[in-house]
C-alpha cells in the first residue's frame, strides 16, 4: 500500500470518527474505530463497528475525490478523477470478509450485522448501487435503523468483547495482520478476501470458456477468483 493510500484511508476512516461524536447519541450507540480481530485464518482490519440495540453497524471508509463507478457484484470498482483512473477492491465484498470475522469473534449473525460503505471527501457515485453505499451522511443512515436486533445485556457482552480487541489493536497488531494479509494472498486453500474455502469451478462463458479457476465458496456474496 503506498503512502498517499495510506494517508487517504487515514482521512476516510477520521471523518466517520469525528461524524460519530457529532451525530450519534453516545447512550445509544458505542463506538470502535481501527479494529484489528484475529481469526482462525489470520486476521481483519476493520475501520469502525457501531455497536446498539439496533444492532452492529460495520462500517468500510474510503476517502475519494471525483466519481466512483461500480456494481454491487463487481470484483473491482472503478475510481475517476480528471485524467487519472485506478481501480479499488469492491469495498462491499471486503466488508463482508470484515462481518465474518466479527461473526467468528462475537458469535452472533450476520443477520443482526449492517453493512455500510461510505465515500467520504467529496466523490460522486456514479452507477446505481445499493442504499447502505453512501457519499456521505452515514449517520442518517445508522440512526434511520430502529428494528430492536440486540438484547441490552448483550450489547454489553458485545462492548465487552470489543472493548478488549481495541486494547490489544496495537502497533504489533498491525504488523501481524499485515503478515497474515499477505500470506492469505499465497494460500490457495483459503479466500484471500472473506476466508471462505476456495473450490474448483469451470468457466461457463467468456474467453476462457471451459477452463478450469478457483472460486470462493461465498459465490455471489464473495467473487474472488485465482487461476487454478
Amino acid at each position: 500500500m503506498s503512502l498517499r493510500s495510506s494517508l487517504r484511508g487515514w482521512l476516510g476512516e477520521l471523518r466517520c470518527a469525528v461524524a460519530q461524536r457529532l451525530f450519534l447519541d453516545s447512550r445509544i450507540y458505542h463506538a470502535f474505530n481501527d479494529l484489528v480481530i484475529r481469526t482462525a485464518h489470520g486476521s481483519a482490519q476493520v475501520d469502525h463497528v457501531i455497536v446498539s440495540r439496533f444492532g452492529l453497524f460495520v462500517v468500510e471508509a474510503k476517502s475519494r475525490v471525483g466519481w466512483i463507478y461500480g456494481q454491487e457484484m463487481d470484483r473491482n470498482w472503478t475510481h475517476v478523477h480528471f485524467k487519472r483512473k485506478d481501480q479499488f477492491q469492491n469495498p462491499l465484498h471486503q466488508n463482508y470478509g470484515h462481518m465474518k470475522a466479527l461473526e467468528e469473534l462475537l458469535g452472533i449473525g450476520m443477520e443482526k450485522m449492517h453493512s455500510v460503505v461510505v465515500f467520504t471527501g467529496g466523490c460522486t457515485l456514479k452507477t446505481s448501487l445499493p442504499s447502505n453505499v453512501l457519499a456521505g451522511g452515514y449517520t442518517t443512515y445508522v440512526k434511520a435503523k430502529r428494528d430492536v436486533l440486540l438484547a441490552d445485556a448483550e450489547v454489553e457482552r458485545i462492548r465487552s468483547v470489543l472493548g478488549s480487541v481495541k486494547s490489544s489493536s496495537g502497533f504489533v497488531e498491525r504488523w501481524r495482520h499485515v503478515t497474515s494479509v499477505r500470506k492469505r494472498f499465497t494460500n490457495h486453500d483459503v479466500c484471500p478476501k472473506c476466508r471462505g474455502q476456495l473450490v474448483q469451478r469451470v468457466a461457463a462463458r467468456g474467453p476462457d470458456v471451459g477452463s478450469t479457476f478457483l472460486g470462493c465458496s461465498n459465490f455471489p456474496r464473495c467473487r474472488f477468483t485465482r487461476n487454478s
